[in-house]
């Protein structure tokens, strides 16, 4: 297993109609590295299953002393998130910045 960061990407929309697919992605990624960096900047849909499915994923790795990063988190994600109450958890209360 690498030492390196694995990436993964969300899709535009992340549901609960496509939460075993996101599941399955990060188990994926897992077999890479277990420190994962997450691209959020594409999701435009996101709902309570999949924020759900990214924090105890954060969570679980976190324990282990891992890492998961979710980068360049969409207004749409941070706005949903922060709907629930868990953009601050998953650290993406604010937009990236300075990067461009």
């Amino acid at each position: 297993m690498s030492t390196s960061n694995a990436k993964i990407s969300l899709s535009e929309t992340e549901t609960i109609a496509q939460v075993e697919a996101l599941h399955k992605k990060l188990k994926v990624a897992l077999t890479a590295s277990l420190n994962i960096e997450i691209d959020a900047s594409k999701v435009t849909r996101i709902d309570t299953a999949a924020l759900q499915c990214l924090l105890v994923f954060s969570r679980s790795q976190q324990a282990k002393g891992f890492t998961v990063d979710i980068e360049f988190p969409s207004e749409a994600m941070i706005d949903a998130a922060c709907q629930i109450g868990l953009a601050e958890e998953l650290a993406i209360d604010k937009p990236a910045s300075g990067l461009f």
